[in-house]
C-alpha cells in the first residue's frame, strides 16, 4: 500500500463515485441510512433515540449530521435536514443544501435543532465553537432546543494533561448563556482504564465516537 503524500487539488477527481466516497467514508450514519433501505427492521441509533425523545412539538432541523436516515425513519414527522456537500442531493433529493455560514439564507426558524459529531467542527477551539453556535443560531426560534456534542479529541487549544476537561466543557456551555444559549442538560465522558475479563485494558477513543462524548442540550433565550 503506497502512502498519501500529498493532496493533488488541481487533478482531484469531482465525479460522482470519487465524491460520493469521500463523503460516505467518514460518516458512520450514512452507513446505517444504507442498512435501513435494505431491512424491515429498521435501526435508530440509541443516542438519536435519546434526543428524539427530548424534542419539542415543532419544526426540527438536523445539520451536517446524516440526518437523512432519521427523516426516512419518521416521514410524517416536520425535519429539515441539511448538509453542507452537494452529492447529498444526489442520492437524496430532499436534502437542503447551505454552508454554515449562509444559514440565514433558509429564512426559517425551528423549534429544535440538532447537530451531532458535525466533521465540518472539528479541529478548533472553544472560542470557535462559540462561534459556530452563532452562525446554527440564525435558524433558531425563541425557546428553540438545541442539541450539540462532539468529540473532545477533534478539539484545540487546552493542554488535556493539565486541566480537568470536564469541568473546562462545562464552564464553557454555561458561560454560553451570555450569547443566547441556556445550558439544560449536559453528558460529559470520558474513556476509563477497565481491566476485559481476558486480562486486556480496554482501548476506546471515548464512550460515543458516533455522535461524540460530549453533550449538551440548550435553550435560546
Amino acid at each position: 500500500m503506497k502512502p498519501v503524500e500529498y493532496l493533488d487539488k488541481v487533478n482531484y477527481k469531482q465525479d460522482f463515485k470519487t465524491s460520493y466516497v469521500v463523503y460516505r467514508l467518514g460518516r458512520i450514519k450514512h452507513e446505517l441510512w444504507l442498512k435501513n433501505r435494505k431491512t424491515e427492521t429498521k435501526v435508530l441509533y440509541n443516542e438519536d433515540s435519546k434526543i428524539l425523545d427530548k424534542c419539542k412539538q415543532g419544526k426540527t432541523c438536523i445539520l451536517y449530521s446524516a440526518g437523512y436516515y432519521i427523516k426516512d425513519l419518521f416521514p410524517d414527522a416536520d425535519i429539515d435536514v441539511i448538509e453542507k456537500h452537494t452529492i447529498v442531493k444526489d442520492f437524496y433529493p430532499q436534502v437542503i443544501i447551505c454552508q454554515r455560514h449562509e444559514l440565514d439564507k433558509i429564512n426559517k426558524k425551528y423549534d429544535n435543532v440538532i447537530v451531532t459529531n458535525n466533521r465540518n467542527d472539528h479541529w478548533t477551539d472553544l472560542n470557535g465553537l462559540k462561534e459556530y453556535f452563532l452562525e446554527y443560531k440564525k435558524i433558531m426560534s425563541k425557546d428553540c432546543n438545541f442539541f450539540y456534542s462532539l468529540r473532545d479529541t477533534q478539539m484545540l487549544g487546552f493542554n488535556r494533561l493539565k486541566i480537568n476537561m470536564k469541568q473546562m466543557f462545562l464552564d464553557w456551555a454555561k458561560s454560553m448563556y451570555e450569547h443566547g444559549f441556556e445550558l439544560l442538560e449536559y453528558d460529559i465522558q470520558f474513556p476509563e482504564k477497565k481491566l476485559k475479563p481476558n486480562g486486556e485494558f480496554n482501548l476506546e477513543e471515548n464512550p460515543d465516537t458516533t455522535n461524540g462524548n460530549v453533550k449538551f442540550l440548550f435553550r435560546i433565550i
